[in-house]
């Protein structure tokens, strides 16, 4: 095996490299290529085949954050659609009610906030508490 991973690396195959990986079931190692790579949704779907589920839904959270704000050329408000927002919140959500309902309340609350419904400002604080209870990005207290 380590002499296919040299080959496959010497000459820069390393979408064939993460397929070998991922065919003989060492889908952490393949997630870490594809990292290194930067193919994040490959990454997170690998993490998820390892079980390493939690890994793979802040992944997937920081990569539709990211999308709705700078993704397509945008300069980061208002928030964008992208043509994958839908599933990958789907997913999202589907792979944290796998981890624990207490994550998958987090997870909902993050996804909320990149959602266009409108919330009432009883809902907003409510979000805004489990954010800085969780310590997620948009809920972190600036004052040390």
């Amino acid at each position: 095996m380590e002499s296919k991973r040299v080959f496959l690396r010497s000459l820069g195959c390393l979408d064939d490299l993460i397929l070998l990986e991922e065919e003989s079931v060492h889908f952490l190692e393949a997630a870490e290529l594809a990292r290194s790579w930067g193919d994040v949704l490959k990454e997170a779907h690998l993490l998820e085949k390892a079980g390493h589920l939690k890994e793979a839904v802040i992944l997937l959270l920081w990569y539709v954050y990211f999308s709705s704000l700078w993704g397509d050329g945008n300069r980061g408000w208002p928030l964008k659609q992208f043509d994958q927002k839908e599933k990958l919140c789907k997913k999202v959500k589907l792979l944290a009610k796998m981890d624990s309902d207490v994550f998958y309340d987090f997870v909902c609350s993050q996804l909320k906030v990149l959602s266009d419904q409108q919330s009432s400002l009883t809902e907003l604080k409510k979000d805004l508490d489990v954010s800085q209870k969780n310590e997620s990005l948009r809920g972190r207290n600036s004052v040390e």
